[in-house]
């Protein structure tokens, strides 16, 4: 007999889907809870959902260093002769790369967490990969095409790895 909600089956059987958002609690029940307050889990999540939230935000702070100019007009913020060229274009790319990636990311982190993946792994690489994003933005935004490569290179790698880490950690 079932004491408690987070004590459902894992993968697959019927038992562990007849719940509301069962899903998300066996994610919930497996990963460490490491930032707030360790003595109540309810107001704590892991650092790799945090990354997740960082990730969406990063492709918006891409592009805003090239909106701070008199000559951007918010009442037109997507006129495509303002985004033309210079340090312009490449907000605005780095902006599109980031939007690109996102999902992947995302999708990664939550396959690792429901496949039964290392925390510990999880975390360490959704931190890589935030740190590695923003290498690339630095190198766009200063036109480093050869570091700016091998940032998203590295960036790619560490998806797959996460969204392979339940098969090695």
């Amino acid at each position: 007999m079932r004491t408690g909600i987070l004590d459902m089956p894992f993968r697959g059987s019927a038992a562990a889907t007849d719940r509301p958002g069962a899903f998300f609690l066996r994610i919930a029940s497996r990963v460490p809870y490491v930032i707030g307050d360790p003595d109540n889990k309810e107001l704590s999540m892991p650092i790799a959902i945090w990354c997740i939230l960082a990730a969406a935000i990063l492709p918006i702070l891409s592009a805003f260093p090239a909106k701070l100019n008199r000559e951007f007009d918010n009442s037109n913020p997507r006129n495509p002769d303002y985004w033309r060229d210079g340090f312009r274009a490449r907000a605005q790319a780095a902006q599109a790369n980031g939007f690109e990636a996102f999902p992947f990311f995302a999708v990664s982190v939550f396959v690792a967490m429901s496949q039964g993946a290392s925390p510990y792994w999880i975390d360490q690489l959704a931190v890589l990969f935030i740190l590695l994003r923003l290498i690339y933005v630095f190198c766009y935004w200063t036109d480093r095409s050869n570091p700016r490569s091998l940032a998203w290179a590295a960036s790619f790698i560490t998806i797959v790895a996460l969204f392979t880490s339940s098969l090695w950690s």
